[in-house]
């Protein structure tokens, strides 16, 4: 389930792998597609290592307090547990 506004949207982490809900997210708030965009993934973060971070461990849980912040494609980007939350830079 995602909520949006016109500046920012927040993805629940349930709905799939952090990496595809960041690229979604920025696609989202910059009115895009996600192939579209003129940044990737790759430019800033690892996808693989964002993923595996965010893997959920033999016990269904991810590290508690686990956050990771960044900015891609004029968005900047919240990663935790729970949700994926982009907010567009200047909108």
């Amino acid at each position: 389930m995602s909520t949006r506004t016109t500046d920012s949207i927040r993805l629940s982490r349930a709905d799939g792998a952090a990496s595809d809900l960041v690229v979604e997210g920025v696609a989202a708030c910059l009115n895009t597609d996600p192939l579209d965009l003129n940044v990737t993934l790759y430019d800033v973060i690892d996808p693989d290592a964002l993923d595996n971070l965010f893997q959920r461990g033999p016990d269904r849980r991810v590290r508690d307090g686990l956050q990771v912040d960044f900015r891609v494609g004029g968005c900047a980007v919240t990663v935790t547990e729970s949700d994926v939350v982009v907010e567009r830079d200047d909108p």
